[in-house]
């Protein structure tokens, strides 16, 4: 778990340097005199909101939940994602599971309907409940590949295979794609956070346990938006 990780800073920070042995579990604690020049050194507040930052920030663009009915709420659609996210911070191994097994469903509805048009974005969106059947201007159901038993007929997506093919790939995409400037600045905020990382190790600086969390967690997201 990570998020106990983010409570263990007191009057003193846990920090570790490259020459550490890691293996023996061995830390050092920094001195109350050991910096005495705020300019020079960085205070508790700031580790804690970079590295927070870069977690929120970092769960916020890789948590994709499914297509909302178009009956939920703001705050139905609001509490769901909330959850999704509170789940990625406390277990992110769960949601790469769950990332993973919707990978490999969406590439099985791809080689079942590759022959009608379909794209890994069509199949894709349809895990996703991006498909409805419309009469005429009134909504009648999601299309789901599996009916449920409640489930009006002709919902299945294997009866609208062919309609759904013709749907260009772009437009899928445009319908599905994120704020891309949102995805600059965590790109961005992500990336800067490991560079100063990394100079502080080539540098032999301290480093808290909890930025090599961040980064580790970081690392796991990246695995789950890729997904």
């Amino acid at each position: 778990m990570y998020l106990p990780s983010l409570f263990t800073f007191a009057n003193t920070i846990h920090t570790w340097t490259p020459t550490q042995n890691l293996a023996a579990g061995t830390t050092s604690r920094s001195s109350p005199d050991a910096c005495n020049d705020i300019n020079r050194c960085r205070t508790l507040f700031q580790i804690l909101s970079s590295c927070i930052s870069v977690l929120i920030a970092c769960i916020w663009v890789s948590v994709h939940p499914n297509v909302p009915s178009r009956n939920d709420s703001l705050w139905v659609t609001s509490r769901r994602k909330a959850g999704l996210m509170l789940v990625t911070l406390l277990a992110p191994e769960i949601m790469i599971l769950w990332a993973v097994r919707q990978w490999f469903a969406s590439r099985e509805l791809y080689k079942m309907y590759k022959d009608k048009g379909w794209t890994r974005t069509h199949a894709s969106f349809a895990l996703m409940g991006g498909f409805a059947l419309y009469n005429g201007d009134e909504f009648v159901s999601i299309l789901r590949h599996a009916q449920p038993p409640d489930a009006a007929p002709g919902t299945l997506l294997a009866h609208h295979v062919y309609v759904i093919g013709r749907i260009r790939e772009a437009e899928l995409s445009d319908r599905s794609r994120s704020d891309s400037f949102s995805k600059l600045v965590v790109v961005s905020q992500t990336t800067w956070f490991v560079v100063q990382l990394l100079a502080r190790w080539a540098n032999k600086l301290p480093i808290t346990l909890l930025e090599v969390m961040t980064v580790a967690f970081a690392a796991m997201n990246i695995i789950i938006y890729i997904l």
